[in-house]
């Protein structure tokens, strides 16, 4: 027969498991991380001498882009994270030629493995 002692113990060890797993949830327990950073859709890297923020927007929908300054890719339903990344991938290097071929200049960093091989960073 266990003893109270055994009992307490495992209670204490249960009780302390549990608090200590409390920060390793994600974001519905850490919260947003996006919360304070300045985040900048895609088209408003893009600039073009004489050029306002409403002509930019026109162009940019025009190479394909969402009124929101993002983009949007159809895919069919089902289909694998690795398709959807492709697919945006490719739309992304096709806005990317798109808005080059109008005479904007990207204007966002050109950092890190991928962003490099942009075609708006190939000089």
């Amino acid at each position: 027969m266990s003893s109270p002692r055994a009992g307490n113990r495992l209670l204490l060890a249960c009780v302390t498991l549990m608090l200590a797993s409390c920060g390793i949830g994600g974001m519905w327990m850490n919260g947003d991380p996006s919360v304070g950073r300045n985040i900048v859709p895609p088209r408003d890297h893009w600039q073009k001498a004489g050029n306002d923020p409403a002509a930019r927007s026109a162009d940019w929908l025009g190479c394909g882009g969402a009124d929101s300054g993002g983009y949007n890719v159809a895919t069919s339903d089902g289909s694998s994270s690795a398709v959807i990344q492709q697919a945006m991938s490719r739309k992304f290097d096709d806005m990317q030629r798109c808005m080059m071929s109008r005479g904007y200049q990207y204007t966002g960093s050109c950092e890190g493995d991928i962003r490099s091989q942009y075609p708006a960073c190939q000089k």
